[in-house]
């Protein structure tokens, strides 16, 4: 597979859209959600079909490294499932030139990111990515501006961390590539191997809105346009996931920090690090199920489920690397799903407050069943794969003997049972509001 080719051809259509949007904007996003589906299925069917490595020399010593290996594939067709199908999504909403222009934006810099085999392709790209959500966050509501910066307050705390941890690296191994960093990392002293495991881990806590660099979920998402959010959650925070299993798996950190002292045979290093994930789950569900605006709940169902996400690759194992891997495509397919479902609903009735809203399941029985199907998979029924994935994560902190961070788990589940019902009966059930009586199925 070329991945130079893909990378290139979606950064020279950002532009390409924008100008074709100013003649017939309808014709820009037709052929933005059409190329993007092109990239879906070439990443998806020929992606897989051998491991690749190209490089872009800048100087002697910088160069873009792009790689194609199972976990660059993995992440990339769940990014690209994701745009593509929130680019069909998104075709009957408001249009603009600067819209289709960021939204192409955002996918280049996530392409770039989940094929990159070195930290400073990856945070390169990922900026690229991270600085078109910026703007796209302030399109559509006057008071969006706050949010849009305590956004990019989180992003330049995490974004400058791992700047740090590049420049670190670079001058104590003398490389920043992935391969060539895990060789390296193991025979550093223990400071050296604390200092870049922790300046990465801010990054990603940063990115995947994990507690405590959660808050700028909850307002981003209520900010953003209601067709990006499916993008901004169930793709761009998977971002961070790509990074997490570099830290924990591809090092990996259990060897790294073997010699450190063990709490029930994980390093404290990795322990420290689920607990925080543990404390996201918790977070997570009870702010969700205090919120009345519906997407400000699935955004802090984000914070709760990357908490999962974050301590199954931290506590590792069979089960739990297996099961936090999977929960990444879950969460993706789940949290999109239902933003799509709440945009559809705010299409139709300009609000996503959910007590303005009941009755809608006669008048949008589709999008009810959309978001019926996201919520149980979310909240872990069977015979959905969420079910699946958090039971595998389960089966590890039970086998390993973590009784705190099986709580958080446990507790997660049952509270999601709570915030994702809400607004399925405050939306979808109940009385119907005569202001909705000639609403439609979007």
């Amino acid at each position: 597979m070329n991945i130079l080719f893909v990378i290139a051809a979606s950064l020279f259509a950002a532009p390409l859209f924008f100008l074709v949007s100013k003649f017939k904007k309808s014709a820009a996003y037709v052929a933005y959600a059409a190329f993007q589906i092109f990239i879906f299925v070439y990443v998806f069917f020929w992606g897989g079909n051998g491991a690749s490595y190209e490089v872009v020399g800048i100087t002697g010593r910088l160069n873009f490294n792009f790689s194609m290996t199972p976990v660059n594939w993995f992440f990339a067709s769940i990014v690209m499932l994701i745009i593509s199908m929130t680019a069909v999504f998104m075709l009957p909403l408001k249009k603009s030139p600067v819209k289709v222009f960021l939204l192409s934006l955002v996918t280049s810099g996530a392409i770039g990111a989940v094929f990159s085999a070195d930290f400073l392709t990856l945070m390169i790209f990922w900026e690229i990515s991270t600085w078109a959500s910026l703007i796209l966050i302030i399109q559509d509501k006057e008071k969006s501006t706050g949010e849009a910066i305590k956004y990019a307050a989180i992003a330049a705390v995490g974004s400058y961390s791992m700047l740090f941890a590049i420049f670190y690296m670079d001058s104590r191994l003398g490389t920043v590539e992935f391969s060539s960093v895990a060789l390296k990392i193991e025979s550093q002293p223990i400071g050296v191997q604390l200092t870049i495991f922790i300046a990465l881990a801010v990054m990603v806590l940063a990115k995947m809105g994990t507690f405590p660099l959660h808050t700028w979920l909850r307002g981003s998402h209520s900010s953003a346009p209601d067709e990006f959010s499916p993008i901004l959650s169930g793709g761009l925070t998977k971002l961070g996931g790509f990074l997490l299993f570099t830290m924990t798996i591809v090092f990996p950190s259990f060897k790294v920090f073997g010699k450190l002292p063990l709490f029930n045979g994980i390093p404290i290093v990795n322990y420290g690090f689920a607990l925080l994930g543990g404390i996201s789950i918790v977070v997570g569900t009870v702010m969700a199920i205090r919120m009345e605006d519906a997407k400000e709940l699935i955004a802090f169902s984000t914070v709760s489920n990357s908490g999962y996400i974050v301590l199954a690759l931290a506590i590792g194992g069979t089960y739990a690397t297996a099961g936090g891997m999977m929960h990444i495509l879950n969460h993706a397919m789940a949290s999109a799903a239902m933003f799509m479902a709440i945009a559809a609903v705010a299409y139709r009735t300009k609000t996503t407050k959910m007590h303005e809203m009941g009755g809608l399941i006669m008048k949008m029985p589709v999008t009810f069943a959309v978001y019926l199907v996201a919520i149980i998979s979310v909240a872990g029924i069977p015979p959905t794969s969420g079910f699946v994935s958090k039971w595998l994560i389960y089966q590890q902190l039970v086998q390993d003997g973590l009784p705190f961070l099986a709580f958080a788990a446990f507790f997660g589940s049952i509270g999601s049972f709570m915030y994702v019902f809400k607004p399925l009966a405050g939306i979808f059930l109940g009385q119907l509001k005569p202001e909705h009586e000639k609403v439609r199925e979007a």
